[in-house]
């Protein structure tokens, strides 16, 4: 895959512009489009709904060839791809009704991409926190139970109960 490859979408739909960050209000969101689709060709199929509808591309993921895990439309392997735009929830809903419906895509994922806020945001210096070490205990050693008798002893016993 090339970095030409991975443009095309962004490429296909350049005439629409993406969203500025200022300009985002509460009614536009950012969305991510996940799908698999039967060849890299298809990936035309997908930009075409998202010019039909207008929205702005903000990113896209490679397109690359995974295994299925179960056959979809008996293909056992599709091409992955994930597209990151921002629309109205009418928009989006709208979209994803027309990838469920049509045959653009084997399978399609729409989800809301969450907005990150100050109090989520990770601090500058994170780090994870070391697990604890625990020692590991210390085998025990296994004194045979009182009354229990050895090999030679049972066999001895054995012997006198059969005579």
């Amino acid at each position: 895959m090339t970095d030409t490859d991975t443009s095309v979408l962004t490429a296909e739909v350049a005439d629409v512009s993406p969203v500025p960050e200022a300009a985002v209000t509460p009614a536009v969101k950012e969305y991510e489009l996940g799908f698999l689709l039967r060849a890299e060709e298809d990936k035309g199929k997908i930009a075409a709904v998202l010019k039909e509808h207008k929205v702005g591309v903000k990113s896209e993921g490679p397109l690359r060839r995974i295994a299925l895990s179960y056959p979809i439309r008996k293909m056992t392997s599709a091409v992955f791809g994930f597209v990151r735009f921002q629309a109205s929830p009418s928009t989006a809903k709208e979209i994803e009704k027309v990838l469920a419906i049509g045959d653009q895509a084997l399978r399609s994922l729409l989800i809301k991409v969450p907005a990150l806020t100050e109090s989520r945001l990770p601090e500058s210096g994170y780090q994870r926190r070391p697990r604890p070490t625990v020692p590991a205990p210390a085998p025990e050693k296994r004194l045979p139970p009182p009354g229990v008798l050895s090999n030679e002893a049972l066999e001895k016993k054995i012997e006198e109960i059969l005579q």
